[in-house]
C-alpha cells in the first residue's frame, strides 16, 4: 500500500507544478495517469508475487532455487517495461488523439508519456528488487529508496520544469525526466 502511495506522489507532484506551467500541461498528465496506474499496478503486483513465492520457498527450506526465481522475476520486470516502450513508441499517439482534440495537449502528453514509458525499466525492475529485498527480510532499504526517490522527485520538478539553477526550462518534458530520476534511484 505504501508502495502504490509513493508512486502516486509522483503524478500528483507532477500535476501540481505543471499546472503552474500550463492548463493544457495539466490536461495531458490527467490522460495519461491512468497508463500510470496500470504500469504502477503490473509492477507492484509482479514484485508482490515474487515476494510472495521467495518468502514460501524460504519456509519451505527452498533456499538453492531461489536464484532462478529472482533470475525470472528480473526477466519479467524487463517484459513488463518492453511492452509499455512498444505501446509508448507506437499506440500513444493514437491514445491521445482519442483522449483529446487539442494540439497542445497531444504533442505535450505524447511527448511526457513517451519519456516514462521509453524508461520504464527503473520502475518495473525496482518494484522487483525492492519485493527481493523485503522477501529477505530487509524492510528498511527499500522504503528509504522509495522515499529518496520520491523527495528526489519533488526536488527535480520545479528545477526542470521552470528551468531554476541554470537548468534549461523543459515544461512537462522536465516533469517526465524528474520522475524517471526519481524512480532510477529507487
Amino acid at each position: 500500500m505504501l508502495a502504490l502511495f509513493i508512486q502516486s506522489i509522483y503524478n500528483i507532484v507532477d500535476s501540481y507544478f505543471v499546472s503552474q506551467y500550463s492548463a493544457e500541461g495539466l490536461t495531458a498528465l490527467s490522460i495519461i495517469y491512468p497508463i500510470q496506474l496500470l504500469m504502477t499496478a503490473l509492477a507492484t503486483g509482479t514484485g508482490a508475487g515474487l515476494n510472495i513465492l521467495i518468502f514460501r520457498m524460504d519456509g519451505e527450506g527452498k533456499t538453492d532455487i531461489q536464484h532462478h526465481i529472482v533470475k525470472n522475476g528480473i526477466l519479467t520486470g524487463i517484459f513488463n517495461s518492453l511492452i509499455f516502450v512498444i505501446f509508448g513508441t507506437l499506440f500513444i499517439g493514437i491514445y491521445y488523439h482519442i483522449s483529446s482534440n487539442s494540439d497542445l495537449v497531444r504533442t505535450e502528453g505524447i511527448q511526457y508519456a513517451k519519456i516514462i514509458s521509453l524508461f520504464s525499466f527503473g520502475m518495473f525492475i525496482e518494484a522487483n528488487c525492492t519485493k527481493i529485498l523485503q522477501a529477505k527480510g530487509n524492510m528498511f532499504l527499500p522504503m528509504y529508496a522509495q522515499i529518496a526517490g520520491a523527495i528526489t522527485n519533488v526536488i527535480l520538478d520545479p528545477i526542470l520544469i521552470f528551468g531554476k539553477f541554470g537548468f534549461p526550462m523543459l515544461g512537462i518534458q522536465g516533469a517526465a525526466i524528474a520522475t524517471i530520476i526519481g524512480q532510477w534511484l529507487l
